[in-house]
């Protein structure tokens, strides 16, 4: 079984923070498409294998719905969103 690259997003209006378990570094990106390109760039350069990719971010309503479409778009990457108190809400990619 492989061990999926986890990156953990806190996302707010203006911002999203990453943090990512393999090269334990940090990214703030503006939450817009210009952000959204560059932590495409910040993945690659982290050497990150997509295919293991997992976003896990907790869900925020407004601000995480355009997050949540941007990772389910990046295929095969799969976005878990986590409601406290409930079980995490899987995007489409494999479980």
């Amino acid at each position: 079984m492989e061990v999926p690259q986890i990156i953990g997003a806190d996302i707010s209006k203006k911002t999203i923070d990453f943090a990512c378990s393999v090269t334990k570094k940090n990214l703030r990106i503006s939450n817009d498409e210009d952000g959204f390109k560059t932590l495409n760039t910040w993945i690659t350069e982290q050497g990150i294998d997509r295919s293991r990719l997992r976003v896990v971010m907790e869900h925020t309503g407004g601000y995480s719905y355009r997050s949540r479409a941007v990772f389910v778009q990046q295929k095969p990457a799969l976005c878990q969103s986590l409601r406290p108190g409930h079980q995490a809400v899987h995007g489409p990619g494999p479980r």
